[in-house]
């Protein structure tokens, strides 16, 4: 132990501290973390980044021949991008292959528009790679996202916002 504790609010404190260790570390042993991310644009810059650098990577496998840079872009997009969403009235449900792997961190940040799946090596935590893209054609609640796992799949459910109507 580091230090002492003196008094029974320090005390509660410290014990509430370590609960959230203790909580954080199961998360841990999940493998994934879920976060939620306002800017829509910040998304869509990651995406841009990562199809950019998927199309060079075609682009030189292909011993750098020039004049198809948009075939190169169009499937990197493919192989990013995923349109298999399970959607019905109140929300949608999209499943999540998570790595048995210990040592790679799934990582869910999710907009009101969108959901991007990273992978990272916990070693390597501040680099995480973008592995799947999720655009949703309706806005969703990202702070009501709810994440179950279940047999290293991660169900994840965006409820969608609904629309007020006027009188």
């Amino acid at each position: 132990m580091i230090g002492v504790v003196s008094n029974s609010r320090q005390a509660s404190d410290y014990s509430q501290g370590v609960r959230a260790m203790a909580d954080f570390a199961r998360k841990c042993l999940d493998n994934w973390v879920l976060t939620v991310n306002r800017s829509l644009e910040q998304h869509q810059k990651m995406i841009r980044a990562t199809l950019a650098k998927r199309a060079y990577e075609l682009f030189e496998l292909r011993g750098r021949e020039h004049g198809l840079h948009l075939e190169d872009w169009v499937i990197a997009e493919q192989e990013l991008v995923h349109h298999n969403l399970n959607g019905n009235s109140s929300g949608f449900c999209i499943l999540v292959d998570c790595p048995r792997d210990p040592g790679i961190i799934t990582i869910l940040s999710v907009t009101s528009r969108s959901l991007l799946v990273f992978h990272s090596r916990a070693m390597a935590a501040h680099n995480p790679e973008l592995i799947a893209v999720h655009l949703l054609p309706e806005d969703i609640h990202p702070e009501q996202t709810a994440v179950d796992a279940v047999d290293g799949v991660l169900q994840v459910h965006l409820p969608k916002q609904r629309n007020k109507r006027r009188k």
